[in-house]
């Protein structure tokens, strides 16, 4: 068995708007190497769209398959408003040093295993309306940019607000007002 890493990027509560390719790219990051200070989550969203105050987070978690010890953390994101329509996130200047910490937790307890256990990471973002809400058809779109390299790698590519955030056969759009 090999120590496995999971990319799993929930972006808007309720997405179902994740495609293989999206997955496989977000999966080529190793959440051991990344530099978490690098990284930034771009969202372009439409009028009456946003996200909630305090609703974006990282979770990173890993288990040793041989004691079964855990490491699991959750990170709130950082809001950086980048003009109209636009949000970013990133991880807290604050809160580097405990990530990077346990970036090398996890990095010793794989040396140790020769490669075995699982880790996992996740971004999640709570949605929310602003007034009546975003109109189905606007578009929207998140993607995850490089500092260092200056990459963009899409998440969810520009698509109708209906095709991210309806689920289920859904025809109307339950989100909390932002507060």
């Amino acid at each position: 068995m090999t120590f496995r890493f999971f990319a799993i990027a929930a972006l808007l509560a309720g997405c179902s708007y994740i495609s293989s390719d999206t997955v496989e790219r977000i999966a080529n990051i190793s959440p051991l190497k990344a530099d978490p200070g690098d990284y930034t989550v771009r969202a372009t969203l439409p009028e009456g769209l946003d996200v909630q105050p305090g609703g974006a987070v990282l979770s990173v978690a890993a288990q040793r398959n041989d004691t079964h010890a855990a490491s699991r953390e959750i990170y709130v994101l950082q809001r950086l408003d980048a003009g109209a329509g636009t949000v970013q996130f990133r991880i807290a200047p604050d809160d580097l040093p405990r990530l990077k910490a346990q970036q090398a937790l996890i990095a010793d307890w794989s040396d140790a295993l020769g490669g075995t256990g699982i880790a996992q990471f996740s971004v999640d973002v709570k949605g929310c309306r602003v007034g009546a809400g975003p109109n189905l058809d606007d578009t929207m779109s998140v993607s995850l940019i490089s500092a260092s390299d200056g990459s963009t790698r899409q998440i969810v590519p520009p698509t109708a607000v209906r095709n991210v955030l309806l689920t289920g056969g859904n025809d109307r759009l339950l989100l909390d007002p932002c507060t």
